[in-house]
């Protein structure tokens, strides 16, 4: 597997990361091996920089942040202690 390769993986996991904690639509669907196998993720992985890669993998960790946070928020003022 090749830098970029595991870069994007990494990205991969970081947006279904995010995707799967606010309920949207996960890449690579249910076999997430499979589509890290596949040819669409060599090309996808390909058409990105290194560090087009490294900046998309920290933007997508600051938005899981940030939801995480905000959701918690939520659950809290959902509960008597919060209201």
């Amino acid at each position: 597997m090749t830098i970029k390769e595991k870069l994007y993986k990494e990205y991969v996991i970081a947006e279904n990361k995010l995707n799967a904690l606010i309920g949207e639509h996960l890449i690579g669907g249910d076999n997430i091996d499979e589509f890290f196998e596949s040819r669409t993720f060599k090309n996808l992985a390909s058409s990105y920089t290194k560090d087009e890669l490294k900046r998309k993998i920290y933007n997508v960790e600051v938005s899981y942040n940030n939801a995480f946070e905000k959701k918690r928020t939520e659950e809290y003022f959902d509960t008597e202690e919060g209201k």
